[in-house]
C-alpha cells in the first residue's frame, strides 16, 4: 500500500521482490553508508550474517550484499552511533552476549565487539538516548529473571540499573 498525500492509501502496488540466497529477517533500517538514504539490514538466519540493502531513496534497493562477520544465534538488531564516529553501528543480542558491529561508513560492518555478558537470554533490545547525553543506549529484557536493563553508552557500555519489569499479579514492593 501507498500512502497519497491527501492520509488516504492507494489499494495495490506491485511488490518488488529481492534475492538474498538465504533465509532473511529485516531485522534495521539506517543510513549504513551515509548517502541520505534508507538502508535495510538484513539477517541470514543459515550463517548468522547481516547483509544490508542499499537504498536508492525511490523505494527500491540493491542487491543484498554481506556485510560483516556474522554472528551465530542473533535474533535482535539496534541501531545507534555506539561509539561516537558519526557512522551507524548495529547493536546485537545473541545468545547471553550483547555485541557492537562497527559500521564502516560504506554499508559494511567490521568485527563484532562483545560489550556485555547480558545474561537471562534477552529477548528484546530497544536503542534509544534514555539518559540525555547524545549517546546511543540499550534496553534489553530477560524473561527468565524478569527484568529490563539498561546498558548506559559511555562508549564502552556498562550496566546503570537492572529494574525488575513487575510482579505477575500486578504488585510491587516500595
Amino acid at each position: 500500500m501507498q500512502e497519497d498525500a491527501d492520509g488516504t492509501f492507494s489499494t495495490r502496488t506491485s511488490a518488488v521482490s529481492y534475492s538474498t540466497d538465504s533465509l532473511p529477517s529485516i531485522r534495521a533500517v539506517g543510513d549504513f553508508n551515509g548517502d541520505g538514504q534508507l538502508d535495510l539490514a538484513v539477517f541470514d538466519y543459515r550463517f548468522g550474517n547481516v547483509f544490508v540493502m542499499l537504498g536508492n531513496g525511490d523505494g527500491t534497493f540493491q542487491a543484498a550484499q554481506n556485510s560483516g562477520e556474522g554472528i551465530n544465534g542473533f535474533s535482535f538488531l539496534g541501531v545507534g552511533d555506539f561509539n561516537g564516529d558519526g557512522k551507524l553501528d548495529l547493536a546485537t543480542v545473541a545468545g547471553d552476549d550483547v555485541s557492537v558491529l562497527q559500521g564502516n561508513g560504506d554499508g559494511t560492518f567490521g568485527p563484532a565487539v562483545i560489550f556485555f555478558g547480558a545474561g537471562n537470554l534477552p529477548r528484546s533490545l530497544a536503542v534509544g538516548d534514555f539518559n540525555g547525553d547524545g549517546l546511543p543506549d540499550s534496553a534489553l529484557v530477560g524473561p527468565i529473571s524478569n527484568n529490563v536493563s539498561i546498558l548506559i553508552n559511555n562508549t564502552s557500555i556498562e550496566v546503570k540499573r537492572n529494574e525488575d519489569a513487575g510482579d505477575p499479579q500486578g504488585k510491587r514492593d516500595r
